[in-house]
């Protein structure tokens, strides 16, 4: 039987994707209701950063941007070496 201490363990760029997107989803709503006097569809987060909460809003922003980057390492693992190389005509 194998240690855990052994195991390599590999983070799959799609689980990335999905914690980094359910936190975004998670914070926005959080700040909807810490401040309800602000507007998610007037104005989409931009009036957050002004007030206390704007290292939350700030890590919105940086957890989208990581997980989109995940997923475009996911892509890039997933596409053959041979499908990386060929030109497309």
């Amino acid at each position: 039987m194998k240690s855990s201490a052994n195991s390599s363990f590999k983070v799959q760029p799609a689980s990335v994707a999905i914690i980094a997107f359910a936190y975004f989803l998670i914070v926005v709503t959080a700040l909807y209701f810490l401040n309800p006097s602000y507007s998610l569809f007037r104005s989409f987060a931009g009036t957050y950063d002004l007030g206390s909460y704007e290292f939350l809003i700030a890590s919105t922003f940086f957890s989208l941007g990581f997980g989109a980057l995940a997923l475009v390492i996911g892509l890039y693992r997933g596409i053959t070496q041979s499908a990386r190389t060929s030109s497309a005509h």
